[in-house]
């Protein structure tokens, strides 16, 4: 998909983010050994990902992209699914011991569909339509923008 230059950056966050999301819904192994050997990575690596990631990723979209968008119904999906993204996030990290393997192994699966819709979403729905609207001269002040942050 042809990508504006000013949404390059975010895009490219979208390209590693999606195959973590993937990851985290198809899993490699049978589910026996997933639950004891991959839970624990797939948790601890979801903490690093969203911690030194997402937040970023979705705080820059949420200075960069709303500002002018308040009331487009795009942008508000957009944050109401960062929203979500981050609750269940809190949900999988806080206290993950009182979860059993397959429970937490559930909330992973689910965050990894949720992300990927989300993703999804964005660069077919959301990005596109920032395109059209946006001028050239403001795609550019976007993209300086998003290089600053």
């Amino acid at each position: 998909m042809k990508r504006h230059k000013a949404l390059y950056n975010l895009s490219h966050e979208h390209q590693h983010a999606l195959a973590f999301a993937l990851k985290l819904k198809y899993p490699r192994k049978p589910l026996s050994s997933i639950l004891e050997e991959e839970v624990p990575l797939l948790s601890k690596e979801l903490t690093d990902i969203f911690e030194n990631v997402l937040k970023r990723h979705f705080a820059n979209e949420e200075r960069c992209l709303v500002p002018g968008f308040e009331q487009n119904e795009l942008m508000k999906r957009m944050l109401e699914e960062h929203v979500k993204l981050a609750g269940l996030y809190r949900k999988i990290s806080d206290n993950p011991e009182k979860w059993d393997l397959k429970t937490t192994r559930d909330k992973l699966s689910l965050f990894g569909e949720l992300l990927e819709l989300h993703i999804r979403f964005e660069e077919r729905e959301l990005f596109p339509m920032i395109e059209e609207t946006l001028s050239e001269d403001e795609l550019s002040k976007l993209g300086e923008q998003l290089k600053r942050e």
